[in-house]
């Protein structure tokens, strides 16, 4: 696309070039027809680069043996699947997200490539809560490359949605204590991985380990302080911690920043339904009986 404004000076340029020659009405012509011709390939190019979607389909059709055209069209559809509301369109763009990533980790690539197609393809299933498809993919992963940031945080992210899944199962503390160990060589990798510290306060809190659990979520937060979910899982935590408190002094100040977090939680992503609303009632009606609203 970056030929056609140049394409456009050309026919300028042989507007006066046929000028020069004494060739008015001839050089006129092959101008209008370069011009013609580098319209008509703007208007079909721009209709193909007026979104991920559209690009990448186009890059497939043009060359549907090469890995990384499916790869990133697999990528399009999963953010149109994240952006989508309604359910079936959604699950749609989640099924040929993976038929994309499913195609480009079969063709001969290199490890990097391979290793993407794999962890978002994990992703997406782990998106549609189905660990069993989701497991194998990051281990694989993991497999071609130990240290792996993403797959071994996102094999840490389906232990603990398994773990969540199967609240009686006895092996559910041992699938929450392996995410922490995924999480932590996730870490490892890439210490700066704020999802990673994020989704290991998840795990420890879900063992009772609050102290360690706020260690890590304010870790998430100094990373980016914006990460919506982690100042709601901080908020629950300090609320919980309230909740076990026997110091009204202690209570009132956990409480209060509490609140404060859930209500910046609420002005990043208000489109959050359930959890944050709902800690938000329990803060301040604890507040309003310990009397420090």
């Amino acid at each position: 696309r970056r030929a056609y404004l140049p394409l456009a000076l050309a026919c300028m340029g042989i507007v006066a070039l046929g000028a020069h020659l004494r060739r008015p009405l001839r050089a006129s012509w092959v101008a209008l027809a370069c011009l013609g011709i580098a319209a008509s390939l703007s208007h079909d190019r721009n209709q193909v680069w007026q979104d991920d979607d559209t690009l990448w389909a186009d890059a497939v059709m043009r060359a549907p043996q090469m890995p990384r055209p499916h790869l990133y069209l697999g990528n399009a559809h999963k953010d149109r699947a994240l952006q989508t509301r309604n359910e079936q369109q959604r699950n749609r763009f989640w099924l040929a997200a993976t038929r994309e990533y499913e195609i480009a980790r079969s063709m001969p690539s290199d490890d990097d490539l391979r290793l993407r197609a794999l962890n978002n393809q994990g992703g997406v299933y782990l998106e549609l809560r189905d660990v069993d498809q989701a497991e194998p993919a990051f281990r694989q992963a993991i497999l071609i490359d130990p240290h792996y940031a993403d797959a071994l945080i996102n094999l840490g992210n389906a232990l603990l949605t398994r773990a969540k899944q199967s609240s009686s199962d006895p092996r559910r503390a041992q699938w929450i204590a392996e995410s922490i160990l995924y999480y932590k060589r996730g870490l490892n990798a890439e210490p700066n991985n704020y999802f990673g510290f994020g989704n290991l306060g998840v795990a420890m809190q879900e063992l009772g380990q609050l102290a360690p659990a706020e260690r890590a979520y304010r870790q998430a937060l100094f990373l980016n302080p914006r990460h919506f979910g982690s100042l709601t899982n901080l908020a629950a935590l300090l609320l919980r911690r309230a909740q076990q408190s026997e110091s009204s002094k202690e209570k009132t100040e956990l409480l209060a920043e509490a609140r404060r977090l859930v209500q910046q939680s609420l002005v990043i992503n208000p489109a959050q339904r359930t959890e944050a609303p709902q800690i938000l009632r329990l803060v301040s009606d604890m507040l309003d009986t310990v009397g420090g609203a």
